[in-house]
């Protein structure tokens, strides 16, 4: 193993602290920096504000004296890894926003020392790391010359998977430089995961570009099939069930309201903004986009069916999380379908386990309803409380053992 010993984590959220714990628990010194001070002191206190750290993990962390949330970026002067881990969204007509890549690489471009190396886990389009980080980094650091090397390491965090986490999922390497990208290397092999090396930065940005797309395009083409199964007088969610006892060939997929989250509705943007500014068309992948979108209004359509068109009922949604057990509510389906039904004149409210807060709708607290919508993370526990007289609407294929259900995939 190479003689580093303290990493930096720039963008302590959902990717960068679970790592930044990880690698505490694997022997690293490890300063964690955001530019929230309100996030760094409580952590330093021992709140997390990631449903994959508990509490009692962070404050194990924070007991071995290795773990340094701070809100001063010079404090990273010394570090010999540098990560940056911070979000790469879309913005409102869907293109790439890398303001926060951007200001990362200017943030940290002349304080690192000559021998750091930069790691990139934040997910964007093939030549990422070359074009905007290591080209920002090199013109701000001037006379005082170049860092040691950069590496692309795209982060594969799935929030509440209970199987697979920064210690045992496998991870993507590639950099210019082979000493540096062995260095990296090292850094993630020491907690756990098996690393694959390739060729150069951009195939390992492109590699994951590949893998939130492959997902996106399967779960379009289930939902697409959706109302086909529908006219068919066939439960779409037998028939994939039926489809996945085939042990080769076949990857099941799940049908739903749209997809949500940081990865599979926002990805998929990245790779078809850098195919066009190359003229390279993707029909599949832009169509797969395009059914994604419709979804939602495909889900509205079908409560208007059921309650009228102009109704003044009120409807409870279930879920309003983009995933089980979760807090987060980035890009989730449930937004334009409560901004929809609100549209249409509906009164809205949503209930959620994980989720303390959410704007769009006001939160049930027992009023009287029509219709509740089981969404993306909606549980038997949220279902069991509606009133029997009260008909479910259910967009998940999961609560069909209910009396009162009404599946979206079935006419």
């Amino acid at each position: 193993m190479s003689m580093d010993r303290t990493v930096g984590v720039i963008g302590l959220g959902y990717v960068g602290l679970p790592l930044a714990l990880t690698a505490v628990e694997s022997g690293w010194n490890v300063i964690g920096f955001d530019k929230n001070a309100q996030l760094i002191e409580n952590l330093i206190t021992g709140q997390s504000h990631i449903d994959d750290v508990s509490d009692s993990r962070l404050a194990e962390s924070m007991a071995l004296g290795r773990f340094r949330p701070v809100d001063n970026v010079e404090a990273l002067s010394d570090v010999d890894i540098c990560i940056i881990c911070v979000p790469t969204p879309i913005t409102t007509d869907l293109k790439p926003d890398l303001s926060f890549v951007e200001s990362a690489a200017r943030l940290i471009s002349t304080i690192l020392k000559p021998t750091c190396v930069v790691v990139n886990e934040s997910t964007s389009y093939p030549g990422t790391l070359r074009s905007i980080i290591q080209r920002e980094i090199r013109t701000a650091r001037g006379n005082l010359g170049d860092i040691a090397g950069y590496v692309a390491a795209p982060e594969r965090v799935d929030p509440k998977n209970v199987e697979y986490n920064h210690s045992n999922t496998p991870r993507v390497l590639g950099g210019d430089e082979v000493d540096q990208v062995s260095r990296v290397a090292d850094f993630y092999r020491s907690m756990g995961p098996e690393v694959t090396l390739v060729s150069s930065p951009e195939a390992a940005e492109f590699t994951k570009l590949i893998e939130n797309a492959f997902r996106l395009v399967n779960i379009s083409f289930v939902n697409e099939l959706t109302p086909y199964a529908s006219a068919l007088g066939v439960d779409l969610i037998e028939a994939l069930d039926a489809a996945a006892t085939k042990p080769f060939g076949f990857m099941k997929f799940t049908p739903g309201p749209g997809v949500g989250g940081h990865c599979i509705p926002v990805d998929p943007h990245y790779l078809l903004d850098s195919a066009k500014s190359m003229d390279v068309q993707l029909p599949v992948l832009n169509s797969a986009v395009e059914v994604n979108l419709g979804v939602p209004e495909k889900v509205i359509g079908r409560v208007i069916e059921i309650l009228g068109e102009s109704s003044n009922s009120k409807i409870l949604l279930l879920g309003v999380a983009y995933k089980d057990g979760i807090s987060d509510t980035r890009e989730t389906p449930a937004l334009p379908i409560a901004e929809g039904l609100i549209k249409a004149g509906f009164k809205v409210y949503w209930s959620d386990n994980a989720v303390t807060s959410w704007e769009t709708a006001e939160k049930y607290a027992g009023q009287d309803i029509d219709l509740a919508i089981a969404l993306t993370s909606s549980t038997n526990s949220q279902l069991i409380e509606i009133p029997k007289n009260i008909r479910i609407f259910d967009c998940t294929g999961r609560h069909t053992n209910l009396p009162n259900v009404i599946s979206y995939f079935n006419s």
